[in-house]
């Protein structure tokens, strides 16, 4: 393997963030060292209110960190992630992050398709059509490209969602309890394509679970219960 290969894709040190409820303070992450290196997955784990998604919108950009250090490897370059603007989180996010939801989050008034094409969309020149059917073929969902989401099952939602998440083929795969609303048959078959699709394309993946066996096909684990 390359040192290339080897370097990291996220890497954060003493991460901390604290919200206000009220006049209260309520701390949910306190000094996190984490490196998550290319091609590897990364299970986060513990009890709810530990921090799993919260750690998961930092590694997205979506909320900033209170203390600490974070950084964002993309397209050759080491972003600042704790230091970058909100447009530009924003616009590094959208071409190289992927994340899949635990509630699916896809756009009932759009076809499977068209939800699946939609990264592609919102960067200007990416189409991306032929991927993005090419991604509903490799699903077993090539029949329903042309379905909206009310008519599928949590099962087929999920798995829209993983390959909406992949079109760019981003460095970066975030999961926020995936199988958190789905059944073990379901819930086997998502984890399998999330961890496959991250092996073949090279993909690092960090995943927030309660789950001890979705934690366990993972190649390393940072737990946030103590």
């Amino acid at each position: 393997m390359t040192s290339e290969a080897k370097a990291p894709v996220v890497e954060g040190r003493g991460l901390g963030k604290t919200y206000r409820d009220g006049s209260q303070a309520v701390e949910v992450l306190r000094g996190v060292d984490v490196e998550v290196l290319a091609g590897r997955s990364l299970a986060l784990t513990g009890p709810s209110g530990s921090g799993k998604s919260t750690l998961l919108n930092l590694f997205a950009g979506l909320i900033s960190a209170d203390t600490g250090e974070l950084y964002f490897t993309a397209d050759g370059q080491r972003h600042k992630w704790h230091l970058a603007s909100q447009r530009e989180r924003t616009r590094l996010r959208r071409r190289y992050i992927g994340y899949v939801h635990q509630f699916f989050n896809l756009i009932p008034t759009l076809t499977v398709l068209e939800n699946v094409r939609l990264p592609g969309r919102l960067n200007v020149g990416n189409r991306l059509d032929a991927r993005a059917l090419e991604l509903l073929a490799q699903f077993g969902l090539d029949d329903r490209a042309g379905a909206f989401p009310d008519v599928l099952s949590g099962g087929e939602q999920q798995r829209v969602a993983v390959a909406r998440a992949l079109l760019l083929e981003p460095p970066l795969l975030l999961a926020d309890e995936p199988t958190g609303n789905l059944d073990a048959g379901n819930s086997n078959q998502v984890v399998e394509l999330l961890f496959g699709a991250a092996r073949e394309s090279g993909v690092s993946l960090i995943i927030a679970t309660h789950s001890e066996t979705v934690a366990a096909q993972a190649d390393d684990r940072l737990d946030l219960g103590g």
